[in-house]
C-alpha cells in the first residue's frame, strides 16, 4: 500500500544545532539554502545564543523533503528525545518540520511568563537582603533576636544540648574520635589476624602455572619474573637498553 503526501510549498530540511558554551541543543526545520550557516529558531534558542554571544555549532542536518512526509519523522524524534521536556534541548514545542518552532501556544506563553515572574521575585529577595538599608533596621532586629535565642538558658538546655549531643556523634569532632573512633579502630586491629594478609597473593605467584603463563623474561638482560616488574624496569625501559643508546 501507498501513502500519498500533500506537496510542500518550498523544500525543507531538518537540523540540530548545539550551543559551544554548554552543549544546549536545537531541533528544527528550514527551507534555506544554506542551512551550516543558518542560527536556528526557536524563542528560548535565540535568546539563549544571544545571552552567550556565541555562534550555534552545525551537528546535522536532513536531505530535502519536498513532501509532508517530513512531519512523521520530525514528530517522532521529538518525542523519542522528549525535546521539550529535556534539559538538554531548547525547544518549547514539538517540531512539526511544517510550522517551525515560533508559534507558540497560549500555555507555552504562560509558563514562560510564570518562569520569568518567579525568577525576578528571587532577585528582589536576595537584593533586598544584601541592601545597606535592610541589614541596618530589620536584619540588625533579626540577628538580634538570633543570638538572644541561642544564648538563653532554655535554648542552651534544649536544641543546644540536642545540637551538642549530634556534633559528638560525627566523625570529624576531636571527642567522637577519642571516644568511639579510636577505640573501634584499635579493637579492630586486634581481631585482624595479619598473617592471614597477602598471602593470596604470593601463593598465586609461587604456583607454578601462573609463572609459566604470566612471567617474563627481559630480551636485553635475561631477567625472568613478574609482568609489573618488567614493564616498569625492563623490556624498552631497561637499563642495557639506555646504555646502549
Amino acid at each position: 500500500m501507498k501513502y500519498l503526501y500533500e506537496a510542500l510549498d518550498k523544500p525543507t530540511r531538518l537540523y540540530i544545532k548545539q550551543c559551544p558554551h554548554c552543549g544546549l541543543k536545537y531541533f528544527g526545520m528550514s527551507t534555506k539554502s544554506n542551512i551550516k550557516r543558518y542560527y536556528g529558531s526557536g524563542v528560548k534558542w535565540r535568546r539563549h545564543l544571544e545571552k552567550h554571544d556565541v555562534k550555534p555549532i552545525h551537528l546535522w542536518n536532513s536531505d530535502w523533503y519536498y513532501d509532508k512526509s517530513i512531519s512523521r519523522f520530525a514528530l517522532k524524534f521529538s518525542r523519542i528525545n522528549r525535546i521539550v521536556e529535556s534539559s538538554e534541548w531548547a525547544n518549547l514545542v514539538e517540531e512539526d518540520g511544517l510550522t517551525g518552532g515560533n508559534k507558540l501556544t497560549d500555555d507555552i506563553i504562560q509558563k514562560i511568563l510564570s518562569k520569568v515572574d518567579q525568577k525576578k521575585k528571587g532577585t528582589k529577595i536576595s537584593e533586598t537582603k544584601n541592601s545597606k538599608k535592610w541589614k541596618s533596621t530589620k536584619g540588625k532586629i533579626i540577628d538580634q533576636k538570633r543570638k538572644d535565642t541561642v544564648n538563653s538558658a532554655e535554648w542552651k538546655e534544649t536544641i543546644g544540648k540536642e545540637s551538642i549531643e549530634k556534633q559528638l556523634k560525627t566523625k570529624s569532632d576531636p571527642i567522637w574520635w577519642e571516644t568511639v573512633g579510636k577505640p573501634s579502630r584499635q579493637e579492630s586491629r586486634k581481631n585482624t589476624d595479619y598473617s592471614k594478609v597477602g598471602k593470596s597473593v604470593s601463593k598465586k605467584k609461587n604456583d607454578p602455572e601462573w609463572r609459566a603463563k604470566n612471567f617474563k623474561t627481559c630480551p636485553h638482560c635475561e631477567w625472568y619474573g613478574d609482568p609489573g616488574n618488567y614493564a616498569k624496569h625492563h623490556g624498552d625501559n631497561c637499563k642495557k637498553t639506555v646504555e646502549q643508546d
